[in-house]
């Protein structure tokens, strides 16, 4: 039976198996919590949790004024109208080989690292934070980028960014049924950035512009406005989020948003789905042969409770 060597001491990978599945059962909340806390697209949405398949919103839009003064008769004014925004959430998976040598590698690495004996350190935990580590760049990645196609053929590895629709797939699907009409900005330039961007802010309606709003940009854009506006407070650092100057619109500038992209929304307006609470990511290990495999299941979505009136971009060529 295969084994391993971690500092003289010998391990059947039936037992690290065995281990794997342990540490997890034990630790699963800790873990599920890490993975939600490294998660950068929390902090700028409305966490949705129970989510099975799809969050149905009731979008309502009034018909101008309602309130009128009083009489008896009845004179109906202006109206309300209640339509469905569909926001689907997808599930996903990860599924990876680990080899003998990589366990001993991450353990010994462990050992060496924190100084600790092996009976003290659960070394299988290192090898479930790398995988989480992955996984965590890989989700904030697809909510940017994502486009979704269906599940892949049978037996084939999909891929990553056809796991579930990002903002960007869901905001171009938007202009494209003409609930966003986006505006013609234009480049932005180190000379002209600050200019652009607060053009962009004010096509913002005044009854829309309240604390919550959320403009997103490039880090490029981001690093040129804060070089242009720093004055006397030198700033030498991409920061991930600041605030347009005079407003309290705040700037963000999420990994892998595309160069030139501006999409302007509020928090609350904004969802990020997911199944369950401390139960929507399942881990399991099986060993087979000469290999471990390690399996992860778990859903994840995005998507607006309304958008037309209440999301605001840039037209992109």
């Amino acid at each position: 039976m295969p084994s391993i060597n971690i500092a003289g001491k010998s391990i059947e990978l039936e037992e690290v198996n065995d281990m794997l599945g342990a540490y997890y059962r034990d630790e699963k909340k800790t873990i599920v919590d890490k993975l939600e806390k490294e998660e950068d697209w929390r902090i700028f949405c409305k966490p949705e949790y129970g989510v099975k398949d799809q969050l149905v919103a009731t979008v309502i839009q009034h018909k101008g004024d309602v309130m009128q003064p009083y009489q008896t008769k009845f004179t109906p004014k202006g109206g309300v109208k209640f339509k469905p925004e569909l926001n689907m959430v997808r599930p996903c998976k990860i599924d990876i080989e680990i080899t003998p040598q990589e366990i001993e590698r991450t353990a010994l690495a462990w050992l060496k690292t924190d100084g600790s004996q092996y009976t003290k350190t659960p070394f299988v935990g290192k090898i479930v934070d790398k995988v989480l580590q992955r996984l965590r760049y890989d989700i904030n990645n697809v909510v940017v980028n994502g486009d979704y196609q269906g599940p892949p053929p049978d037996g084939v590895a999909g891929d990553t960014l056809a796991s579930f629709d990002g903002w960007i797939k869901i905001y171009n699907n938007a202009v494209a049924a003409g609930k966003i009409v986006p505006y013609a900005l234009g480049a932005i330039t180190e000379d002209n950035v600050v200019r652009k961007l607060e053009e962009m802010f004010d096509t913002v309606p005044l009854n829309k512009r309240l604390p919550g709003l959320q403009m997103f940009v490039d880090q490029r854009t981001l690093l040129k406005y804060n070089r242009r506006r720093r004055g006397a407070e030198f700033q030498n650092a991409i920061v991930m989020n600041s605030t347009l100057d005079g407003t309290t619109c705040e700037l963000v500038a999420p990994l892998n948003w595309p160069e030139g992209r501006i999409m302007l929304g509020h928090k609350d307006n904004m969802l990020y789905m997911e199944d369950g609470i401390n139960e929507e990511v399942n881990m399991t290990f099986q060993w087979t042969g000469r290999i471990i495999n390690c399996m992860v299941d778990f859903k994840r979505g995005v998507g607006f409770e309304t958008i037309e009136g209440e999301v605001f971009g840039n037209l992109v060529a």
